[in-house]
Parts: structure tokens; C-alpha cells; sequence
């Protein structure tokens, strides 16, 4: 078929519809069913009643539950649209009640935490605008009455979804979010630099490989209202695990302690930290800075640099195996040197101790070779002496530069 669409309804033709202009009134909703979302509405004039009306939202599609909604609640002030084809009326949308300027003071947003009443809040929230977007200023006004009606204040632009609870969700320009329950309990986002900050008193991370919680103990009955503080993050090896493997606990771990660190693989409890087995490493530093470690297994050190200790307290060290100290070097001769200074060094030996080096010095320089004990009783043993005098035999010469250590130095 050419030409124009073949016409299947008159429905919306003059002669099928009212000619009754639609119109908009006033009310107040008084009853909510939660199953059917509707409500009931009581007009604001007297006689005027409507049961069971659908509440319009900036977006929805009756494709499961698609869309922008919020369940009203009792006392809240609509507008009730009736449309021009005399079908059910419906609500519009929402309104605040005209009150006295200043009468909800008690409800003001103090988001700088400096506001001391509504008047120095109003110049903290509203901004000169730097460009040619709209503007606003919540001191001007032509009348007594305001309309805010406990909301806090916004610039313009701002977008913000709150309930009588106080929880919020605000989108503001330049980008910033803000999703909280209560200003001390809040999450922000800010594009300037991607940076995200989260106020809380208590913060708690729960995923498949561990927990993260940062929790302020309130002690009831503390007179001076001190809060004992706690970081806890407990990490598993497998995500399927029951128990985690590693805990690091800083804060007030105990009345002493303010840092451990604990290696316990599938033995520790990740709902509260407790160690159920005997852990591989522990490590332990209280409020004075002492440290305790305690380890199953070996405790490698590969420096590349130098190390420098200085202890002004005493050094114990037990070994129940052996001791291995090995100086190694490149391209120069290895140097170990062990210095003691203004002190009296004491070494006691319950068994053999063997030293092998090319050359032992005791003492201060000068020194000589020490003789050697065995070679030289065995040369007196021997030795027939014929006349007055050293030896002058070359056979007894030669035999005398062996006795002669050259190993060992001793001081003249």
C-alpha cells in the first residue's frame, strides 16, 4: 500500500477521548502498601481521597523491576496529577512544606566541621561559580518562609539522595561522589588525581584471601574515654582454606605489645587472630621498643653492602650447633677483624677450639717467631755441646731455624 499509514485505532481521537484539561492538586500520603507499591493519598482539601496510586519516577520499565524508585513514607507531601483521558490519577512527584526561615537549625549539615550556625555554614557551602553554569545563593530570598525543610545545603548542580536517617549519596560538580551512613561514616571520591578517601571508626575488609579491620575499642568503663586502636590483616595461601597463614597485628595488641607479626600456615582463625598451632615465626615489638623473634627455620642474610651493629648493652650469643664464620674476598687478601675497646674479653671453652690461619699474632708489634716446644726439647735431648760458645756447627744452625714457629708471633 503507497501513501499514507493505514489508521488501526481512533482511541486517541477527539470524539473517544475526555476534553477535560488535566490537573494537578496537593496532598499527603497516608498509607503505603509495601506488596503493590501504591499509596494512598488524603488531598489538601477536605473530601479529596485516593486509594492505591502509582508513585511517577524519572525513569522505570516494567522489564523486572527496571529503573529509578523510592518508597515514600507516611507524611511526605506529593503532587497528584489527574491525566486528561479521566484514567488514574498518579503521583508527580514530591514537595517540602513552607516553613519560617531558621526553624530547622537543628538539622544543618556541618561538613567543615568549623560551622557554628547557619549563617556561617550558608558562606562555607556556596561558592562563586568561576564559569557560566548556574548559580545560586541560599541568602537570597524574598520572604520569611524557607523550603529546605532539613536538607542540607547544595551548590548548583549538585545532585543528593538521602533519608530521614541521615545516610546519603551526593554527586556534585567536578566530579566528586559522596556514599556515606554518617559524616564520621563516609566514602569520597575525587578525580583530582583519582583520589578516594574513607572516614570511618571501624573499617573492615572481607574477601576469599583474608580480612583487613581497623577497629576502635570502646572501653565502656573508661574514665578517661580512651579507645585502644587495632590494624589486623590475616592472609590465607588458598582462597578454599579454613585458616589463614600469616597475621600482622599493629596497635593495641595487647596492655605491652604494639606490632606482631606471626607465620602459622592454615592455623590461624581469621574471624579473630587466634593461633590454634604452633607458629613458624614470631615476632614481637612492645611500647619500649623491644623486640622478641622467634623462628622454626633459617634466617638467611644476603648483603651486598656493609653491616654495622652497635650494641651499648650487652651481646649473647648461644649456639647449640656449629658456627661458621667465613670471610670471603675478590681480588684482595679477606679481612676479619674483631675489635675490643676499653674492655676485658673472656672466652671459655668446654671443649677443643681450633683455629687454621697462615699467620697468628699475640700482642702488640714487635714481636718474634715463639719457639716451638717439641722440636726444641728434642734438640736439647740430642744436642752434645763441645765447647764454650754458640754452636758453631752448621748442622746446629740449620736445626735451630727449625724451632722457630712460623705461624705464630709473640711480642719481644
Amino acid at each position: 500500500m503507497g501513501g499514507a499509514a493505514e489508521i488501526r485505532s481512533t482511541d486517541n481521537s477527539p470524539t473517544k477521548t475526555s476534553q477535560d484539561p488535566a490537573w494537578i492538586t496537593k496532598g499527603t500520603v497516608t498509607n503505603i502498601d509495601l506488596r503493590n507499591y501504591t499509596v494512598d493519598v488524603e488531598g489538601e482539601y477536605e473530601g479529596d481521597f485516593w486509594e492505591k496510586l502509582q508513585v511517577a519516577t524519572p525513569y522505570f520499565h516494567t522489564a523486572n523491576g527496571e529503573g529509578i524508585f523510592a518508597m515514600p513514607e507516611v507524611g511526605s507531601i506529593c503532587l497528584i496529577c489527574q491525566p486528561s483521558d479521566d484514567k488514574t490519577p498518579y503521583i508527580l512527584g514530591f514537595i517540602g512544606s513552607f516553613e519560617l526561615e531558621h526553624a530547622k537549625t537543628a538539622n544543618l549539615e556541618d561538613r567543615a566541621g568549623e560551622a557554628k550556625n547557619e549563617e556561617e555554614e550558608t558562606k562555607a557551602s556556596v561558592k562563586t561559580p568561576t564559569s557560566t553554569t548556574s548559580s545560586g545563593s541560599t541568602t537570597q530570598t524574598t520572604s520569611g518562609a524557607s523550603a529546605r525543610a532539613g536538607r542540607p545545603f547544595l551548590n548548583p548542580g549538585d545532585i543528593m539522595m538521602q533519608t530521614r536517617d541521615q545516610n546519603f549519596l551526593v554527586l556534585r560538580r567536578g566530579g566528586v561522589v559522596q556514599i556515606g551512613a554518617t559524616p564520621g561514616c563516609q566514602s569520597i571520591y575525587v578525580p583530582l588525581l583519582n583520589h578516594m578517601r574513607h572516614f570511618a571508626e571501624n573499617y573492615d575488609v572481607t574477601t576469599p584471601g583474608g580480612v583487613l579491620s581497623w577497629v576502635v575499642k570502646r572501653v565502656e568503663n573508661d574514665p578517661g574515654g580512651k579507645a585502644p586502636v587495632l590494624y589486623r590483616l590475616a592472609l590465607r595461601d588458598k582462597a578454599q582454606n579454613d585458616k589463614a597463614d600469616i597475621q600482622i597485628r599493629m596497635g593495641h595488641v595487647d596492655d605491652d605489645i604494639r606490632y606482631e607479626l606471626l607465620v602459622s600456615p592454615e592455623k590461624i582463625k581469621v574471624e579473630d587472630g587466634s593461633d590454634t598451632g604452633t607458629p613458624k615465626l614470631k615476632m614481637t615489638i612492645n611500647k619500649d621498643g623491644d623486640q622478641e623473634f622467634e623462628m622454626k627455620g633459617d634466617l638467611i642474610y644476603d648483603i651486598a653492602g656493609k653491616r654495622e651493629i652497635d650494641i651499648t648493652g650487652n651481646d649473647t650469643l648461644n649456639v647449640t650447633g656449629i658456627r661458621d664464620v667465613t670471610a670471603l674476598s675478590i681480588g684482595h687478601t679477606a679481612k676479619l677483624d674483631t675489635t675490643v675497646k676499653s674492655a676485658t674479653r673472656t672466652e671459655t671453652y668446654t671443649g677443643f677450639r681450633t683455629i687454621n690461619a697462615l699467620l697468628h699474632m699475640l700482642g702488640p708489634a714487635p714481636m718474634e717467631p715463639a719457639v716451638l716446644g717439641g722440636m726444641l726439647a728434642t734438640w736439647l735431648a740430642t744436642h752434645r755441646h763441645e765447647g764454650p760458645g754458640a754452636p758453631t756447627k752448621t748442622a746446629d744452625a740449620q736445626k735451630l731455624a727449625t724451632i722457630f714457629s712460623t705461624r705464630l708471633l709473640i711480642p719481644k
